[in-house]
């Protein structure tokens, strides 16, 4: 009994992240203008900002 209730509560939880990313994702591009503005950034910046810092793991060798 206890581990259905630890799936349900799990089920539970994800379910609620979900509803509320939902909710947050199209709110995103309406604010990003007003949070690159407020902390001083320039949009060429954030552009950079987002991209991945780490590099591929290299293969090793034979």
């Amino acid at each position: 009994m206890t581990q259905s209730r630890s799936v349900k509560g799990t089920i539970t939880g994800l379910a609620a992240a979900q509803m509320i990313t939902g909710i947050y994702i199209p709110v995103l591009p309406a604010i990003l203008p007003l949070l690159i503005a407020g902390n001083g950034y320039s949009y060429s910046r954030q552009a950079c900002s987002s991209r991945p810092t780490t590099s591929p793991p290299h293969s090793p060798s034979r």
